[in-house]
């Protein structure tokens, strides 16, 4: 008896860590009905996550006594101590966000063409980087965050890249977004930058109704701030040097872009040409959250490449 009551409490505990009641489509054959189009998406991708994390919490609620661990909603100690408690950012934002605090977040991606352009490939590329002690992941497509949810119980910043202009875009559109939180994304990358073709800044919001945390992907301290103003949950540097005004690309991080966030209270990901550990140490240094290295971990042809350039035939 006090093992049940104890499990109702657990659950109880994760449906509020979820954000509220869960729902599953067979909650009520017409929880939907008389919905747009775009509120059916967000119903769908929200009672399609809020099923898969129970599924995934009932496996990790297990204890090594053979009882059940201890869960417990996020307290105010937990979140971090320049933002409001209360405020919307933190109902998305919660545990995730805080695994993520002074740790490695490894992005697994190969674009069309190249060897490594396969779902299962960058499910092992990210379950190497999860043994090697990365913090989170951050994947492109939906097909690959299924793959990798598999594999990792590390949180998930997904996306989607399209060819747009003289660049990839993140993640334009609603859709996109749905489609990687039904995949098992934990949190979802935007693109903020004037040169999206999306809704831009009003993205949020809805992609915040799917029930995940959002990032925005911004190239300049004016749309970081836009971005954090509008409620995103993480600011990444991601795009400073690759939108037109910027090019060519700077070869080194832009570690001024991360500073500079920081020290208006902006929790920021230093994410964009991090190589080596001293830029590592020196984003943390400057205030970032977390630090994303990606081809100099996860591309062996680009690596060999930058190594191959000094060698002397």
């Amino acid at each position: 008896m006090a093992q049940e009551s104890n499990q109702k409490l657990v659950y109880s505990n994760i449906l509020t860590l979820l954000g509220g009641p869960v729902y599953t489509h067979h909650s009520s054959p017409g929880i939907f009905q008389g919905a747009s189009h775009e509120d059916r998406q967000i119903g769908h991708a929200r009672s399609d996550r809020s099923a898969r994390l129970l599924r995934r919490a009932r496996r990790r609620l297990g204890a090594a006594d053979g009882g059940l661990r201890h869960v417990h909603a996020a307290r105010p100690a937990d979140l971090h101590p320049g933002a409001a408690p209360l405020g919307r950012r933190h109902l998305h934002g919660g545990a995730q966000v805080n695994r993520l605090r002074g740790g490695l977040i490894v992005s697994c991606q190969a674009p069309e063409g190249h060897p490594l352009r396969d779902p299962e490939v960058i499910a092992r590329l990210a379950e190497c980087a999860a043994l090697g002690g990365a913090a989170g992941l951050r994947i492109n497509s939906a097909e690959d965050v299924a793959a990798v949810r598999g594999r990792t119980d590390l949180p998930v910043i997904g996306l989607h890249k399209i060819r747009h202009g003289h660049r990839d875009v993140i993640t334009p559109t609603l859709e996109h977004a749905a489609g990687l939180a039904e995949a098992g994304a934990d949190m979802i990358a935007v693109d903020l930058t004037p040169e999206t073709p999306g809704p831009g800044l009003k993205l949020i919001e809805r992609i915040h109704a799917l029930g995940v945390t959002v990032m925005g992907d911004v190239s300049t301290l004016g749309e970081g701030l836009d971005a954090w103003e509008a409620g995103v949950d993480m600011v990444g540097t991601t795009l400073s040097g690759y939108t037109a005004r910027q090019l060519p690309t700077p070869h080194d991080p832009d570690l001024h872009l991360v500073g500079a966030l920081a020290a208006r209270g902006v929790r920021v990901i230093a994410e964009g040409r991090y190589r080596t550990e001293q830029q590592v140490r020196q984003a943390f240094a400057a205030g970032a959250w977390a630090v994303v290295v990606g081809g100099a971990i996860t591309d062996p042809m680009s690596i060999t490449r930058r190594l191959a350039a000094a060698a002397p035939r």
